[in-house]
This record gives structure tokens, sequence and C-alpha cells, in this order.
């Protein structure tokens, strides 16, 4: 039988490869007893391809038992889902409300690839209110912790989100530096 632990590196490994994978792993660990990750990947799975209301469902049963075990991180993760579900209804300021009320949390360790989600999502939020100072910003930060992560997933899924928000900055007279600054320090090619 696999670890536990296995099954939860794993759903990570798939959030952004393959959604339906890192869902089944979600209810594997569920019916393992395994309750606050199961329903964590359960709804992070559900929140972008399936069914928004289990969505909800997953990421409250999966925060109320964060919070019953004194997890600050693992209830983040779970308000990160909700904030997700926010901007998919079009509640672009209740996702930045909530981006906010996590970001100002203590104790919250998370590791390279929950930073990345955490990045990623701020971003996508701000190219949405029109910051793209911001969206850059948290941007690049996605980019570090996308490589820090080791994860083939999330660098694919921030190369796309990445030059998406370039060229959208770009197109709005971006007051930043230029590409030249950004191009020393974060390579176009990712490494193989």
């Amino acid at each position: 039988m696999t670890p536990i632990e296995t099954l939860i590196d794993e759903a990570w490994r798939q959030c952004y490869l393959d959604p339906a994978r890192a869902r089944a792993l979600g209810h594997e660990l569920v019916d393992r007893g395994e309750m606050g990750w199961g329903d964590l990947h359960s709804a992070r799975a559900e929140v972008r391809i399936g069914n928004e209301a289990d969505a909800l469902a997953a990421a409250q049963r999966a925060r109320a038992r964060f919070e019953a075990g004194g997890d600050p991180t693992g209830t983040a993760l779970c308000d990160e889902v909700i904030a997700i579900h926010h901007r998919r209804v079009q509640n672009v300021d209740g996702c930045r409300a909530l981006h906010r009320d996590i970001d100002a949390r203590p104790g919250l360790r998370y590791t390279p690839v929950q930073d990345f989600v955490a990045q990623n999502s701020r971003a996508i939020t701000a190219k949405l209110l029109g910051e793209p100072d911001e969206a850059l910003r948290r941007f690049y930060a996605a980019v570090d912790a996308a490589r820090r992560s080791g994860l083939a997933g999330c660098a694919w899924r921030h190369r796309i989100r990445f030059a998406a928000t370039r060229s959208t900055c770009a197109s709005r007279r971006w007051s930043g530096p230029g590409p030249s600054a950004h191009a020393r320090r974060w390579p176009r090619r990712w490494p193989t």
C-alpha cells in the first residue's frame, strides 16, 4: 500500500498536469482516512475542472479539519480554493480581499509548490483588476516558486500564464523595467 505522504506528494505533482488524477488521489486519501489533504486536493481539482459546489464543499470540509488541527498553512490553502472560486464567479474584489486576509496570517509555511499556487493566484487576480505591475511582480515570484518546486506542472502552467501577462502588460505600456531587465534575470527557456 502506498504511504499517505507519497499520495499527498503525487497529488501536488498532478494538480496542474492532470487535475482528474489529482482529484482521484484526493478521493483515495479521503478513503484512507486523510480527510484534510484528501478534501483539499479534491477541491483544488473540482474548482478547476469540475463542479463549483463540490469544490466549495470539499474546501470547507478540509478547512474545518485543518483549523481544528491548528494547521494555519492547510487552512490558508483551503482559502486559496475559495479565492479561486470567487474569481471564477467574477467576484474579483472578494478574491483580492481573501488573498489579503491570507497574506496577513502568521505562521504560514508554504512548500515551493504551495507558494507557486499562492503567487500564481495573486498574479491572475492583479491582472484581472488591471494592475499589470503587481501582476508581473507576482508572476515573477511564481516563476521562482515553480523553479524551486521542480514540478513540471508548475513550470508548464506558469509559462502559459506568464507569456499572456507579459503581452497584456506590454500592450498597456507597462511602467516597470523593460523586457531586457527581466530577460537578464529570467531566461526565456526553461531548463530541460
